[in-house]
């Protein structure tokens, strides 16, 4: 199950308490919504809306640009069940304990024991100043996207990245602040940004 954002759960959650007694969301309601809202609250609550439909929790078509159907799915009604359920189950971690920073490893078992391998990759420079473009670009939905605590983190990275690129260049630390980036970003809801920034982060390849 993807993980919302905070706000498009709020958004969802709106959605469910929002509904008629036979299950049919209340579409006045929305339509008072939209009306109210500035043309940039407008955006954000639409992208809100393609975020819940990305991920198959409601279905909804739009009419005179407001919703005119909207139907929570299956997945909708059952998300916080769902989330809460993954977010109580134990999950084993097993760890690897090297000395020192490893990267680009290659671990092969085989009869006579354990044999590691190193190898490097290189770096395209230039597909590494595209991500942080692309990552300036977006820089305003990132709250929206990663949530107040992760986007700070995306930024922190970013500026530390693109600082690392015009002085040091070093590599290893490259390779070590992209994969954070990647590693916050994919656990983010599916949507184009996402998308961009992931295959973007793979031509790179770390």
């Amino acid at each position: 199950m993807n993980k919302l954002s905070k706000k498009a759960e709020d958004l969802l959650t709106e959605v469910l308490e929002h509904r008629n007694e036979k299950g049919n969301c209340d579409i006045q309601y929305w339509k008072q919504r939209f009306d109210a809202l500035t043309v940039e609250e407008d955006m954000v609550l639409r992208s809100l809306f393609k975020e819940l439909k990305d991920n198959d929790l409601i279905k909804i078509l739009w009419a005179d640009d407001v919703p005119y159907i909207l139907v929570v799915l299956g997945k909708g009604l059952t998300y916080f069940e769902t989330k809460e359920n993954t977010e109580s189950t134990p999950t084993t971690i097993y760890t690897n304990n090297f000395n020192g920073d490893v990267s680009n490893v290659q671990i092969q078992q085989n009869s006579d024991g354990m044999q590691i391998q190193t190898y490097e990759q290189p770096i395209d420079l230039e597909k590494v100043n595209q991500l942080i473009n692309e990552l300036n670009k977006f820089d305003y939905y990132f709250d929206e996207i990663y949530g107040n605590e992760d986007a700070n983190k995306i930024r922190q990275y970013r500026d530390e990245l693109s600082s690392e690129i015009k002085s040091n260049k070093n590599f290893a630390k490259v390779k070590k602040l992209i994969n954070l980036i990647k590693n916050i970003t994919i656990n983010v809801s599916a949507g184009l940004i996402k998308e961009g920034v992931l295959q973007l982060i793979s031509k790179i390849g770390v």
